[in-house]
């Protein structure tokens, strides 16, 4: 029975590493959504990396996906602007906006800025308050879209605005994607950790006390 057993496991083992990139890419996919149809109010781009999130936005503007750009405002800490020697995430985002003279507000934060996908939603739903926003696009990475938009939704049940339509489009990133993440630090760094948020965020619809904000 042993052998038996042993000869199953390393059966397992064996199709496992023969189909291992298939495996991983699946595995990869399971975090992707993409829902986003063009006729909606605005385009909401999620903080944390501007470098792939905002330009996928200004791409979904520039095709007709909708006509304003909304930025949400991030927690902010004098260590990443060097004391104000370098703007901050939000206000460096507002900035390329304004320069391309592309239509777009901040939400303000309700606690002194987001640290994270639920506060960003929080934020959202008491803008759209005295918004005529009545359907949005979420745009934030690929392997964060499955997270955020299970995050927005949560909330949207929990403060009953279930009048306000919410789609999802992923943002490529340029140094790794679904088939190759795991060949890079950071693809690695990306998936791994969003299975583990990805099960934080569905165990609650805030952020969990045991996590420190900072």
């Amino acid at each position: 029975m042993k052998r038996f057993l042993a000869l199953i496991l390393a059966l397992i083992l064996l199709g496992g590493w023969f189909w291992r990139h298939e495996l991983l890419e699946r595995y990869a996919l399971l975090f992707c959504i993409d829902t986003a149809q063009r006729g909606a109010d605005a385009i909401l781009v999620l903080g944390g990396n501007k470098s792939s999130r905002l330009p996928h936005a200004i791409s979904l503007l520039k095709a007709g996906y909708a006509p304003l750009l909304l930025v949400t405002e991030v927690k902010r800490y004098s260590n990443q602007t060097f004391d104000g020697l370098l703007r901050h995430e939000s206000d460096e985002v507002v900035h390329i906006l304004s320069s391309l003279h592309l239509p777009h507000h901040l939400i303000p934060s309700l606690k002194g800025g987001a640290t994270s996908t639920y506060d960003e939603a929080y934020d959202f739903f008491a803008y759209a308050k005295d918004s005529n926003i009545r359907s949005i696009i979420i745009v934030t990475d690929a392997f964060h879209t499955r997270r955020a938009l299970g995050a927005f939704l949560k909330v949207q049940r929990r403060l009953q605005e279930e009048k306000i339509q919410i789609q999802i489009s992923p943002a490529p990133n340029t140094h790794f994607n679904e088939k190759d993440w795991y060949l890079t630090e950071a693809g690695l760094q990306a998936y791994i950790l969003e299975g583990i948020k990805t099960f934080l965020y569905l165990i609650t619809s805030q952020n969990l006390p045991l996590i420190k904000e900072r």
